[in-house]
Formats: structure tokens, C-alpha cells, sequence
């Protein structure tokens, strides 16, 4: 395969266990960036990189089956879309499994490795800068998940991605409400994320609480509290984007905002059962299995 991307991280102290490098699956790798590998990617990518300080550590993910001849253009906008979607499906599950900070992975840069590296593209993922103003801090691996298991969230996260556009929207909304300064904005692109995983057009706001209280909780006596914070966050999302100057609802704002943490929690346990209940039941429909457990057919997962 003659192509490889690196996605380094940015403005992230990565600590994992066991120590780097740290085998995710056959195309995956996360390692430490050599400065030879820095020297590579500054000096001959685009001018734009130099804006970026580049991480100690980054994902190696070669690009499968694209590009057989060689031939670069031809091919570039397959390349940039594996790319693309390979970076956000490791950014959104190492957001989940990570207890501490926001890892961020904003470019991505190709490496012709056939013969000698030569840098090929570079490709800006377009986060609006917010990731820039994010000082460096230390991000760690939840002690309760293992290697085995995020390795299985990567793999049918690029399975589903390419297929799932609403899964795609969820995980892109997720990342950037974690990596964006804006409070407001924020909580608009995570209920955005939520609500991306929920099919239908109409009464959108019980379905949004309702079904993803299902979700988040099994147990019905905390169900209502988590229908009732749920509830707060669409319509503390409907007054940023129409706009609202009533008092009650800007003190609705502010509760959300207050509560981000529990929210994002929301946000992990919802991605996280999606990619469970397709990884558990492959030819199920999605729509159908909501359905079910709002009759109570079935358990939830």
C-alpha cells in the first residue's frame, strides 16, 4: 500500500496503558512521532502546517486498496475521505473511553511510502480553530476499559461510518462540542450529535428525551431525572439557535451549562450503545430496535 496517514495529536499529553506504541488493530498504530517523522511533515507539506505545532504522538493508519498504480490525483479525493473518516472515528472513541481531557486531531497528512516518504497532501479537518487554544494537558484511558475493546469501537465505528451518515454527523457534532471555546455552541452541536441518532422528523422533542433516556439509563426510577435534563437541553438549544430573551429560558441556558459534564456523559453512553447494538446485531434495523424498547420488547442493552 503506498499510502500512509498521519494524524497526529495536538496539544494533548497522550497516556496510555500499555505504554506507547500501542497496537489498535492491522491498519492502526498509535506510536510516537520520530524527528524524522516532524522534519517530514513540516518541510514538505503544505505552507499551512506551519501554523501547527506537531504532538510527540499520532495514529499511522494506511490508506487500504485506493491506490494501486500509484497515481496520486486520481485517487486523492478517496484518500482524503478514508482519511477524514478514519481520524474522527479514533478522535470519537478515544473521547469516550478518556476520563481527563480532549484529544484532538485536527490534519491529517499524506505519506507516499513506496519507495522514499514523500509527503503527498495535507488535509485541514476543519475545526474551526478552537483546538488551537487548547493548552496542553494530560489525557488518559479510562482504567475500566481495555485495549481489546476500544480496538472492537474503532473497528465497527469505520464500518458503520461510511454507510451511516447520521452515525457520522453524531461523532463529528461530538467531537467539535468538546473542542469548541463557545459555551453556547457547545451545547447547540452536542444536542445536534444526540438528536443525530434519533430517526424521524416529527415531535422531535419527546422523542429526544424519551428515546435517549431509554438509552442512557435502564433503571426506570432514574429515567425520569435523565428525561428531565434531557428535555432542558433541547429546548435550551431551540432558544440559542431562534433566539430568546425570556428569563426562564435563559436561566434554562445557564442550568444546561452548568450541567455540561452530565450531559457529555449522556452524549458517551448514547454513541457507545449505538456502536454496541451494531456490533451485537448486525441486521437489525436501528428504528425497529428503538421501537422495541419503548414497548418493551426488549431489554435494554
Amino acid at each position: 500500500m503506498p499510502y500512509l496517514a498521519i494524524l497526529p495529536i495536538i496539544n494533548e499529553k497522550v497516556s496510555l496503558k500499555p505504554s506507547l506504541p500501542w497496537r489498535l488493530g492491522s491498519d492502526l498504530v498509535l506510536k510516537q512521532l520520530s524527528e524524522a517523522d516532524k522534519r517530514l511533515i513540516t518541510e514538505y507539506s503544505s505552507t499551512d502546517m506551519q501554523r501547527f505545532d506537531i504532538g510527540n504522538d499520532a495514529f499511522y493508519i494506511d490508506i487500504p486498496d485506493i491506490n494501486l498504480k500509484g497515481e496520486f490525483k486520481k485517487d486523492k479525493e478517496l484518500i482524503e475521505e478514508e482519511t477524514r473518516l478514519g481520524a474522527l472515528c479514533l478522535q470519537t472513541v478515544f473521547n469516550i473511553v478518556g476520563h481527563k481531557e480532549t484529544m484532538a486531531i485536527p490534519y491529517g497528512v499524506i505519506v507516499n511510502v513506496d519507495m522514499r516518504p514523500i509527503v503527498n497532501d495535507f488535509y485541514d479537518f476543519d475545526f474551526g480553530g478552537d483546538y488551537l487554544s487548547i493548552k496542553p494537558k494530560e489525557y488518559l484511558v479510562m482504567k475500566s476499559v481495555n485495549k481489546e475493546e476500544i480496538k472492537g469501537l474503532i473497528e465497527i465505528s469505520r464500518q458503520l461510518i461510511k454507510t451511516d451518515i447520521q452515525l457520522r454527523v453524531a461523532m463529528r457534532r461530538y467531537c467539535s462540542a468538546l473542542l469548541k471555546s463557545n459555551r453556547e455552541d457547545r451545547l447547540i452541536d452536542l444536542t445536534i450529535s444526540l438528536e443525530s441518532l434519533l430517526p424521524g422528523k416529527t415531535e422531535l422533542a419527546f422523542r429526544f428525551a424519551f428515546y435517549l433516556s431509554l438509552i442512557i439509563d435502564s433503571e426506570l426510577a432514574n429515567r425520569r431525572e435523565v428525561f428531565i435534563q434531557l428535555n432542558d437541553l433541547y429546548s435550551a438549544r431551540s432558544c440559542l439557535v431562534h433566539g430568546s430573551s425570556e428569563k426562564s429560558e435563559l436561566k434554562n441556558i445557564e442550568k444546561c451549562l452548568e450541567n455540561w459534564p452530565n450531559l457529555v456523559c449522556f452524549a458517551k453512553q448514547c454513541i457507545l450503545y449505538r456502536l454496541n447494538f451494531q456490533q451485537h446485531y448486525p441486521d437489525d434495523p436501528w428504528t425497529s430496535h428503538l421501537l422495541d424498547l419503548a414497548f418493551g420488547k426488549k431489554p435494554i442493552m
